[in-house]
Order: C-alpha cells, then sequence, then structure tokens
C-alpha cells in the first residue's frame, strides 16, 4: 500500500472525483488544498486546508509538514494554468526528498501544448496521466528525460445517480415542455451560430442559456435570427454557468445534443451524467466521444459527428426512438473500476520501477 500526497488548488467535481478513485483503491492519502476550501464537503480526516495564497512563503513553510507525511507519491493535480506552478514547485519538492512524482492533467491539449512550464512537468513526472488518450497521444513528442516514466489514462469517474429533485418536477410543468424535441446547452461565445440555425429549422429546441452571462441584447439578437431563419418552435431555459445544476430540466424525449459545441471538459462529463440519467439519447462530436470511447462506441443511445462536417450530419440526422435494449444500460461499477484500475496499475508499476532504481 503507498502512501499518496494528494495536491489540488481547488476542491472541483473533477478533483473529488480522483480523491474518490484513491479513497477506493485503499491506499494510505492525505489531501492537501486551499484554506477556502474547507465548505466544498469532503469530509476525509487527512485533509489539509494549508494555502491561502500559494505563493513560495507558504509552500516553503509546508517543508516540516512534508517531511512529517512522508509520502511514497506526490500526486497533483492540473486542472488550470493556475495549477500547473503549484505543481512545479511540489515536482521539484519531490526530487529532493527522492519522492516518486505524479502529475494528472485534466486539461485539452491545446491549452496544455501552450503552456511552457507544463511542458516541464512531463519531463521531471514518474507519472504523466490525461483524461483520455489523445491527451496522451499528443506529448509523444515531449521526450522526459525520466526512462522509467509511465504515462497513462485515468477518466474522471460518472455519477449515474438522478438527484430526488428531478423526480420532483410537476405534471403540469412537464407537459410545457413536450413538444420540444432538442435539447441544446449554448454557451456564450463558444457556438457555431450557423449549427445552431441548421439545429432550429430542422427541430424543435429547448435551448438552456445562462442568463447572468448573455446579455439581454444577445438574446433579443438570437431570438431574432431565429425568427428569420423560420426556425421551428423554440425556448430559452435558464441555467447557472457556476452551478451547472441540470436536474431542474424538466423531463421528456429530448434528445441532448452537444456536437459542435465548445466545452470544458467538465462540462462534457456533466452532460453524459445527466443523458444517462435520463436515458436520452445524445448527439456529440469525435472530439467529446474521446472520454469514454468504449462508452459510447457500440451504445445505440450516442450519435457521433465530425466535428468539421457538423452542418452536413444535421440535414441527414433523424430523431432516433428511445432504446429499451438492455445491453445500453451502463454498469456504474464498471466506469468507476475503468478509473480505479488504471490507478492502481500505475502505482503498482511506479513503485516496483523505484524499487529496481534502488537496487
Amino acid at each position: 500500500m503507498a502512501k499518496i500526497l494528494f495536491i489540488t488548488k481547488k476542491l472541483t467535481a473533477n478533483s473529488l472525483n480522483q480523491i474518490e478513485i484513491i479513497r477506493r483503491s485503499g491506499h494510505e492519502f492525505t489531501v492537501l488544498t486551499s484554506q477556502s476550501e474547507k465548505d466544498a464537503g469532503l469530509t476525509h480526516s487527512d485533509t489539509l486546508y494549508y494555502f491561502s495564497r500559494w505563493n513560495f512563503i507558504e509552500m516553503a513553510k509546508f517543508l516540516p509538514s512534508f517531511m512529517m507525511i512522508n509520502p511514497d507519491i506526490v500526486h497533483v493535480f492540473v486542472d488550470s494554468a493556475a495549477a500547473v506552478k503549484t505543481a512545479d514547485f511540489f515536482a521539484g519538492l519531490s526530487q529532493l526528498f527522492g519522492k516518486l512524482f505524479s502529475v494528472q492533467f485534466f486539461l485539452s491539449e491545446d491549452s496544455f501544448l501552450k503552456m511552457k512550464r507544463a511542458k516541464k512537468l512531463v519531463y521531471a513526472a514518474d507519472i504523466v496521466t490525461g483524461p483520455h488518450r489523445t491527451f496522451l497521444y499528443h506529448l509523444r513528442g515531449l521526450q522526459a528525460k525520466n526512462r522509467y516514466q509511465i504515462k497513462g489514462v485515468i477518466p474522471p469517474i460518472l455519477h449515474l445517480s438522478e438527484k430526488a429533485s428531478a423526480h420532483e418536477i410537476s405534471v403540469v410543468s412537464t407537459k410545457d415542455f413536450q413538444r420540444y424535441e432538442m435539447l441544446v446547452p449554448l454557451k456564450r461565445g463558444a457556438f457555431d451560430e450557423a449549427v445552431v440555425i441548421a439545429l432550429a429549422k430542422k427541430f424543435s429546441t429547448l435551448f438552456m442559456v445562462d442568463l447572468e452571462a448573455w446579455a439581454a441584447a444577445e438574446i433579443k439578437r438570437l431570438n431574432y435570427i431565429l425568427s428569420k431563419a423560420s426556425a421551428k418552435p423554440w425556448r430559452f431555459f435558464p441555467t447557472s454557468a457556476s452551478n451547472l445544476d441540470l436536474n431542474p430540466i424538466p423531463k421528456s424525449n429530448f434528445t441532448l445534443w452537444i456536437a459542435g459545441l465548445d466545452f470544458e471538459l467538465e462540462e462534457c462529463i456533466q452532460f453524459f451524467e445527466f443523458s444517462l440519467n435520463r436515458k436520452l439519447n445524445i448527439v456529440m462530436d469525435h472530439s467529446q466521444m474521446r472520454l469514454y470511447p468504449d462508452l459510447w462506441e457500440n451504445n445505440s443511445m450516442a450519435s457521433i459527428a465530425q466535428k468539421s462536417q457538423i452542418l452536413q450530419f444535421i440535414e441527414t440526422f433523424a430523431m432516433p426512438g428511445i432504446s429499451e435494449d438492455p445491453d445500453d444500460m451502463i454498469n456504474t461499477a464498471s466506469l468507476v473500476d475503468i478509473s480505479v484500475n488504471e490507478f492502481n496499475r500505475l502505482i503498482s508499476k511506479a513503485t516496483s520501477t523505484q524499487n529496481e532504481k534502488a537496487i
């Protein structure tokens, strides 16, 4: 059993997922995070809410605590540009004390490849993990100095359990939404207007929009464009980007469309969970499917489009029926096991490699 120090600046849904992976794997671990994260709901007893600014002085003061914890593996979760600097410090600290250093990226490869400091982490790490295979493929050009380095994919855990609020929606409010065939989340500034118009002309659509992010004039302009294009019936449903809770969306036989729309990895995961919990058909593009290719590839609930050919795909797309195939019912335990088993495999390989080097 390895002793792991898990470092994350923010206790987001994804970092909490990874903490859950370690908890399930049975390793001894300590979580190191920010003082501001005390209300995030993490009840693990070995959690240190240590840092406020994550500057060099605070990190230097943490040295005695680091020596007391004496981890076998220092695992840093990197899901933002701000987290890269922190990871760089702990990479140096791990090297100084002869500890295994593991870095887990939860960034798109586009943003990662622009960050010089992030590339340095790849060179320094004993274990490098990403959310999907494509991410690791783009690391092939970065030749690590450590010939023992291990690379692997740790997909986030999907939580397939629906909150009670989804069941509490009144029948009256649900009936109001039966006329809409397509459910389309729109993120301000992150969608192709031509795709939205093409969808609205072919299907009656419920658009999810964050009214706090959108100006009233922008909503008015989109309304005008849809009217001018003679779109089928549409409606805007308000959501909050800061807390993307999809459960208040009324139940209906929607098809969830996210293909060709630009979302962060965390947002895609929430849409996946939502579609699986509600048993909705979902349309995505290949860049979104790569998070869980084995889950979606042969699943009749999912339709996959080429991102460069979305408009042509809309022309030929027909609304699928509701699947009753038991093979499409997703096994929650197996999805959790994908992450847990991969994490254990990497840790076991890393610790055995460390023993080989010591000999």
